[in-house]
């Protein structure tokens, strides 16, 4: 989020980020979620896309972008949690509520559109992102059936894969 000088505040507060104009990035944020949808990589999380996303409800609280961006490392898990938010069933409550009529209303305005896009975007990529990880899903199992079969009976190998797997 961007803060522009607002000279018609109300706000006689000493923060100046508070009696500012706030503005938000929103075709860059609906890009990148976008690109994130398509690419299936969360590490295209773009910091206004962050800035935005974690703080609505749904998410869990994360020392920072990168943590965000692990977390989340299974776009499945992202998009799951994105479609029970909140904010993204009712965009509508930002513009429909007493954030509409404040100073902040083309901010609350601007959010309301890029919860409605979020939705769109949701819609639309929602079956692929699901797809795409029970192909995932299905290659790892495949590949964990092969390595256990492999050293199966071996002690060494048994045990070098379970260190690998972090399971001891």
């Amino acid at each position: 989020m961007k803060y522009e000088t607002n000279p018609n505040t109300k706000c006689a507060c000493s923060n100046p980020r508070h009696h500012a104009k706030w503005i938000l990035n929103e075709k860059g944020i609906l890009k990148c979620i976008e690109s994130i949808f398509k690419s299936g990589d969360m590490a295209k999380l773009s910091k206004d896309a962050y800035d935005f996303i974690h703080i609505l409800s749904g998410f869990i609280a994360h020392s920072n972008q990168n943590g965000f961006i692990d977390y989340y490392a299974n776009p499945a898990d992202f998009i799951a949690d994105l479609g029970n938010s909140f904010e993204i069933a009712n965009p509508n409550y930002y513009t429909n509520d007493i954030f509409s009529q404040d100073e902040q209303s083309e901010y609350y305005a601007t959010k309301s559109r890029i919860l409605k896009g979020i939705k769109v975007l949701l819609d639309e990529y929602k079956l692929k992102i699901q797809s795409d990880e029970g192909i995932l899903i299905k290659v790892k199992m495949s590949l964990l059936e092969n390595a256990v079969t492999k050293c199966k009976g071996n002690k060494d190998a048994e045990k070098q894969l379970l260190k690998q797997l972090n399971l001891i």
